[in-house]
C-alpha cells in the first residue's frame, strides 16, 4: 500500500502540501526545544516509557524520542530556510542542531554532520559554511564529553569502537549468537548478531520464505509470534517482562528488520528503492530546491540504516513523495514562467534580500549626497 501510495498523493494540490510542511516545520522546531529541556533536565517533558540511560560525564539522559523529521528540517533551515518562510534561520538552525546533538547517537551526529559538509560543497558556498560551522562548534562544546564517552564506550557497560571491531573480527558475534546471551560487547555487535541468528533460521525455511519473509505477522501479535520463534538475540518488549523479546522487528538496524520482514528478495527491493531515490534526487538537484533537500535527506537516512530502523519502516516513504511531489509542481511551474535555476549555485532569500537591502541603502545615500 505505502509504495502504491505515491500514485495518490501526486494528486495533492502544491499549496496543500506546503501548508503540511509549515506546519510539520512548527511541530518539529517546538518538539526539539522540549526534548532540549529533556535531555538537559532529564524531566519527563516527552512521553518516554524506557529506561532511561545516563551518561558519566554530563549525566545526560540517551533519549530515542527525538523529533521524527529533525534531519529534515535541518537541512532545509540551513541550505534553503525560504521554502519554509524561516524569518531568523540561525535560531532555528541552533534549535534542531542542537536536539541533534541532544541524541547522543555517534552515526546519528557524524551522518548528518557529514551530508551537511558535502551540501556546502555541493554548493560552493564556503562563507555560509563557516558561519554554520562556528554554530555547530559552539554547540558541541559544552557536548564533547558527552559525546567523547560514547565513543571511548565508558557508558553503559561497552567496548570502544576500536575494540569492538577487533571483538567482532575475532567471532564475538558467532559466540553471541552460540551462547544466546549479549554480554554488553558493544551496539554493533550486537546488531550483527541479530541478523545473523536470523539469516541462520531462514536458511533452513522454504525457498518462500527465504524470498518474501515472515509474511504480515508482526511482534505484536505476542501469542502467535513466541509460539512460532525463539529468537534469542533481541530486546525484551519491557522493563516489566524480561522474558519475552521481540522476534520479528528490531529498531536497532534497518537491515534486520528488512530480513525477517520482507525476505531476502524483498529487502532488496526495498533497499534499492531507497538507493534509487537518493539517486534520481541527485540527478534532480539542479532542477529544485527540494530535490536538493531530497537528496541529503535520503543519503543520510542510508548512511544511518546500521544503526537505525528508518528504511525498514515503508511509512518512511510517505515525506519522500510528498517532497517528490511538491518539487514536481514547482518544476511545472518553473516550465510555465520559463525559469531555469542552478540550484546548487543559487542564493537563498535571506542572501537576496540581504543583497537588496544593501542596494537600496546605497541608492538612497546617493539621493542625499550627489556627487
Amino acid at each position: 500500500i505505502i509504495f502504491v501510495s505515491y500514485f495518490f498523493l501526486v494528486k495533492m494540490k502544491k499549496k496543500d502540501i506546503e501548508w503540511l510542511f509549515n506546519i510539520l516545520f512548527k511541530i518539529t522546531v517546538i518538539t526539539s526545544v522540549l526534548y532540549i529541556i529533556q535531555v538537559l533536565t532529564n524531566l519527563p517533558v516527552l512521553p518516554y516509557n524506557k529506561e532511561v540511560e545516563l551518561e558519566s560525564m554530563n549525566r545526560l539522559g540517551r533519549y530515542y524520542n527525538s523529533p521524527p523529521l529533525l534531519y529534515l528540517f535541518l537541512f532545509l533551515s540551513i541550505f534553503y530556510p525560504n521554502l519554509m518562510k524561516i524569518k531568523r534561520p540561525y535560531i532555528c538552525v541552533i534549535i534542531l542542531a542542537g536536539a541533534l546533538l541532544c541524541t547522543l547517537g555517534r552515526t546519528q551526529i557524524f551522518s548528518v554532520l557529514f551530508m551537511i559538509v558535502i551540501g556546502f560543497l555541493m554548493r560552493g558556498r564556503l562563507t555560509v559554511f563557516t558561519k554554520y560551522a562556528l554554530i555547530f562548534g559552539l554547540l558541541f562544546i559544552p557536548m564533547s564529553g558527552s559525546i567523547s564517552t560514547r565513543l571511548s564506550g565508558e557508558d553503559y557497560g561497552s567496548s570502544s569502537t576500536t575494540e569492538e571491531i577487533n571483538s567482532i573480527l575475532n567471532g564475538s558475534v558467532q559466540e553471541t549468537v552460540t551462547s544466546g546471551e549479549f554480554k554488553g560487547q558493544g551496539t554493533m555487535t550486537y546488531r550483527l548478531a541479530w541478523i545473523y541468528e536470523r539469516m541462520l533460521y531462514l536458511n533452513d525455511r522454504p525457498i518462500g520464505e527465504k524470498i518474501f519473509g515472515f509474511g504480515m505477522i508482526n511482534d505484536s501479535q505476542t501469542e502467535t509470534v513466541q509460539r512460532l520463534y525463539n529468537f534469542r538475540i533481541g530486546r525484551y518488549f519491557s522493563e516489566d517482562d524480561l522474558t519475552t523479546k521481540a522476534q520479528l522487528a528490531t529498531p536497532d538496524t534497518s537491515f534486520g528488520t528488512l530480513l525477517t520482514r520482507f525476505g531476502y528478495v524483498g529487502g532488496m527491493i526495498l533497499f534499492t528503492l531507497w538507493i534509487y531515490i537518493a539517486y534520481f534526487s541527485w540527478k534532480s538537484r539542479k532542477k529544485d530546491e527540494w530535490m536538493f533537500v531530497l537528496f541529503l535527506l535520503t543519503t543520510t537516512y542510508i548512511l544511518l540504516s546500521f544503526s537505525g530502523n528508518i528504511i525498514s519502516d515503508p511509512k518512511n516513504l510517505s515525506i519522500v513523495y510528498y517532497i517528490i511531489t511538491l518539487s514536481l509542481w514547482r518544476q511545472a511551474e518553473k516550465e510555465e514562467t520559463g525559469e531555469n535555476i542552478d540550484v546548487e549555485n543559487s542564493e537563498s532569500s535571506e542572501t537576496k534580500e540581504m543583497g537588496t537591502t544593501i542596494e537600496t541603502e546605497v541608492s538612497a545615500d546617493d539621493e542625499n549626497h550627489p556627487h
